[in-house]
């Protein structure tokens, strides 16, 4: 996955705490935190306005920033991380699930945000 570590290099030396990883938490825990972190940023949006919703100028420096990151960044400066263009799409389909399902239709109740005038 990309970005996230590799099951195969990941040791005890690499984290104090490797004890308590969980298999699966490098290969499908990494695409799922973008959503997240711009579930967050809408919250704090919406405490000051109920109406409000992310355009495309707050999504698209989040998915830029994370692919860098995590599939740019990361694998250069180790060989623990690894770069994968399956991720890249998975940080799409999260931007995508997330505008269309939180952003715009508010399934988590942070607000009732006004219709999509696009």
């Amino acid at each position: 996955a990309l970005g996230c570590r590799k099951e195969a290099q990941y040791s005890a030396e690499a984290a104090p705490l490797a004890e308590l990883e969980l298999p699966w938490e490098h290969s499908w825990l990494c695409p799922p935190w973008q959503p997240i972190v711009l579930t967050f940023g809408l919250a704090v949006y919406r405490w000051y306005d109920k109406n409000y919703k992310l355009s495309l100028w707050h999504m698209i420096p989040v998915f830029i920033v994370y692919t860098i990151y995590f599939e740019v960044y990361l694998p250069q400066l180790s060989s623990a991380y690894t770069a994968d263009a399956w991720d890249v799409l998975a940080y799409l389909c999260g931007l995508t699930i997330f505008d269309y399902f939180i952003n715009r239709s508010d399934a988590v109740g942070l607000g009732q945000p006004k219709t999509n005038k696009l």
